[in-house]
């Protein structure tokens, strides 16, 4: 009995598709691109908001010579036709945040998982926006756009203008349910809640300006609300000045007075220090005591006020006054 050997037969390894991903860098030049490109966006259309008029003649034009009036000038003007005019009016604006968020999660290395929920319930606000401008605007194209214009003619042709109001009613009822998680009973616990928060405001307000008028009111530190008493008390004299003379001899001769004349000096004023002495009391007594003038006499003064006058009969016995 003859066994066959079985052969293996060679295993094939499929090749793993592989997953489309931005390396950090990537991410970030492509989220630095995005949002620059939604801020582009919001420029223009503002503007194109503002000069469409004037600008309309240059659509689809890029000569230099003749410059647009839009801020991003020819650029701007055609994306502001494209969006704007050609597509959801006002309503455009939500199409450049869209991509100032994308740009934003990309350039930070954020979950990108987020920006589907924003992309979907975006663009259908902005549908829904522009269906509502074209509806309810008819006679300002601008606001709706060519979109808005276009849906809202097609759907009132099947359902007429109350079959299109309350179809924008409803689609606009899932955006705030589904979206906004909005329901009956948050809004009437909002409103009871309404008048509380107010008031919580308010009360707020009025502590804050009584604390203020609190801080005016109240003195500054370091001053005492009572005032200041200060006495004088003249009662005690100052201290006599005592002068000594150094030329004072113990009797008359005639070297005690020069021959020559002897200028009168200017009197000298001494003054006595100023004392402070603190009360006892929580007011603060000041005593000042008053200076007295004290008057230096020169030393022909001081000779005639301790000896009297020269009398000649001393060295003269024969003398006689005149």
């Amino acid at each position: 009995m003859f066994f066959k050997r079985q052969q293996k037969k060679p295993t094939k390894t499929k090749a793993k598709a592989q997953s489309w991903t931005l390396s950090r860098q990537q991410s970030v030049l492509f989220g630095g691109f995005l949002t620059f490109f939604g801020v582009a966006l919001i420029i223009s259309f503002a503007s194109y908001f503002i000069s469409w008029q004037m600008d309309q003649s240059l659509v689809g034009t890029f000569d230099k010579t003749n410059p647009a009036d839009n801020y991003l000038s020819h650029l701007g003007n055609t994306l502001g036709h494209l969006f704007i005019y050609n597509g959801f009016g006002l309503a455009a604006f939500i199409l450049a945040g869209l991509f100032i968020v994308s740009g934003l999660y990309l350039f930070f290395n954020l979950a990108t998982k987020p920006l589907r929920k924003f992309w979907f319930w975006g663009l259908y606000l902005m549908i829904w926006l522009s269906l509502c401008f074209g509806f309810f605007a008819e006679h300002k194209p601008m606001l709706g756009g060519v979109v808005g214009f276009e849906i809202s003619d097609v759907l009132q042709g099947y359902m007429g203008a109350t079959g299109l109001g309350l179809f924008l009613g409803f689609t606009g009822l899932i955006y705030l349910v589904l979206r906004l998680k909005w329901t009956p009973d948050s809004l009437v616990q909002w409103i009871k809640n309404r008048p509380r928060k107010i008031k919580g405001a308010v009360a707020e307000a009025n502590d804050s300006i009584q604390e203020l008028s609190r801080q005016h009111e109240a003195p500054s530190e370091g001053f005492d609300e009572q005032p200041q008493t200060v006495t004088f008390d003249q009662d005690e004299p100052a201290e006599p000045v005592v002068l000594e003379d150094n030329h004072r001899s113990e009797g008359p001769s005639d070297d005690a007075v020069p021959e020559h004349n002897i200028a009168d000096k200017e009197p000298e004023i001494k003054k006595t220090p100023i004392q402070i002495i603190s009360g006892s009391d929580d007011g603060v007594a000041l005593e000042i005591e008053t200076t007295k003038e004290e008057v230096s006499l020169s030393t022909s003064e001081q000779l005639v006020q301790d000896f009297g006058t020269f009398d000649p009969t001393l060295e003269l016995k024969n003398f006689k006054f005149p």
